[in-house]
């Protein structure tokens, strides 16, 4: 009938429309579409691309067009494998080329996207989720690497007869999917990680099983090929005992995993953001410098320093000098002065070497600027909570002796040098005299 074959026509002329929309939205950077959407685009279009096949099929009475419309649709997952991959800039994917890239560029990719260490990356997920890292991306991070090789069972299974000898398919698999590790790190996209290809290649050999039982092969040769392989209750069986298996187990680790996220965070928190609570006589003291560090010495307005203390965590009872650099937790003093304004707890600081407040020019854009230092002195960078334009220089002796020192401030390209003119006599008393 000629309905079926113009409707078979129709749906491949829509294939080849949403194709070309999803090509357009990964290459323009005027057309962007979320991930998510791009997936549903290439999941509707290989509906209609099956469709298209079937009709055709019942026109020409010839199966096909039906390995033509899965050709079509391993081509469109490829796409989206590579989209994903190399080009989703959602991920993190820049796509410059190793061998054209400045050597930080490189530098910077080895040292944070690249790991040969087997399970090195999935542990540091497991110890870590939930402290540095969102226990929810962790989970899509993972599943989506044990998830998104799993279509080329099907399709290497179904389009070459030589993979369906599993030592073959195990061989292609692996070849893929280091294939595809080495494009991100030659393209130094994504990261370059042997727990991809661990998790890849898994995925890709379970569903592999999978789809060679006895029942689930018939039903899908039924489907995608028209064949007419007669299936009965018990073809289903090991496949449904597998798919509950599955799910037991993956649940099961899902379970276990945000449970060992979750006390992992709250034994963080004990350490590293603790609950503090304060003990104190209100009684006036002078004995109220309660701690000193590098650049501040900082004093209470009033209270003792003696008898002013920290309850953590409801257990522990600490001088503030002693909980900042004497105890388990790892605190700040500046952390502790926002506690301390917090509970109107009054105090103020003073600075114990020489200092400068630099005004900055008042542009737009980010500054950058760390602190500087020779062999006379060391200039350490504080800012100033009053403004963003205003930095505390803390001028820290070394040695007696002149020197000239230039701290360097950069705003989108643009240098700003200021240029310092030291003496420091031999008490290390230091005196300075800017130049420009």
């Amino acid at each position: 009938m000629k309905k079926n074959l113009i409707i078979g026509i129709i749906c491949y002329v829509i294939t080849g429309l949403l194709t070309i929309l999803f090509l357009a939205t990964s290459v323009s950077v005027k057309l962007i579409m979320p991930e998510l959407e791009k997936v549903i685009v290439l999941c509707v279009t290989s509906i209609f691309t099956y469709f298209g096949g079937r009709f055709l099929t019942k026109y020409h009475n010839s199966k096909k067009y039906m390995k033509i419309s899965i050709w079509v649709m391993f081509i469109l997952y490829l796409l989206l494998l590579i989209n994903f991959i190399v080009l989703g800039n959602n991920f993190g994917r820049n796509f410059e080329f190793i061998f054209t890239a400045s050597k930080d560029t490189i530098k910077s990719y080895f040292d944070n996207n690249f790991n040969i260490i087997p399970f090195n990356t999935i542990k540091n997920y497991l110890d870590n989720s939930g402290i540095y890292f969102d226990i929810k991306l962790v989970c899509i991070n993972l599943l989506g690497n044990l998830l998104c090789f799993m279509p080329f069972a099907f399709f290497l299974k179904y389009l070459f007869k030589r993979e369906n000898k599993f030592i073959n398919f195990l061989l292609t698999i692996v070849l893929i999917v280091i294939s595809f590790e080495l494009i991100q790190l030659l393209t130094l996209s994504g990261s370059f990680d042997v727990d991809d290809i661990i998790l890849n290649t898994f995925g890709a050999i379970l569903f592999y099983l999978f789809i060679n039982l006895k029942g689930i092969d018939k039903l899908l040769r039924n489907i995608f090929f028209l064949e007419k392989n007669k299936i009965n209750g018990k073809d289903f069986v090991k496949p449904i005992i597998s798919i509950f298996i599955f799910l037991i187990i993956l649940f099961s680790i899902i379970f276990l995993f945000i449970k060992k996220s979750n006390d992992s965070n709250q034994k963080w928190n004990e350490i590293y953001n603790p609950l503090i609570e304060f003990s104190y006589d209100k009684t006036c003291s002078e004995n109220n410098m309660f701690y000193e560090d590098e650049l501040f010495e900082y004093y209470f307005n009033c209270y003792d320093k003696e008898k002013f203390y920290l309850i953590i965590n409801k257990e522990d009872k600490l001088l503030i000098k002693d909980f900042l650099d004497n105890s388990k937790y790892v605190y700040d003093i500046e952390k502790l002065t926002w506690k301390l304004k917090q509970n109107n707890i009054e105090y103020y600081t003073k600075h114990k070497n020489p200092h400068y407040i630099l005004h900055l020019p008042k542009v737009e854009g980010d500054f950058g600027y760390k602190g500087v230092k020779n062999d006379y002195v060391n200039i350490v960078v504080k800012g100033v909570n009053t403004s963003i334009y205003d930095l505390d220089l803390n001028f820290i002796p070394l040695k007696e002796g002149k020197t000239t020192i230039d701290f360097k401030v950069t705003n989108e390209g643009k240098v700003y040098t200021y240029t310092f003119d030291i003496t420091i006599d031999k008490d290390l008393n230091l005196k300075y005299e800017i130049k420009n």
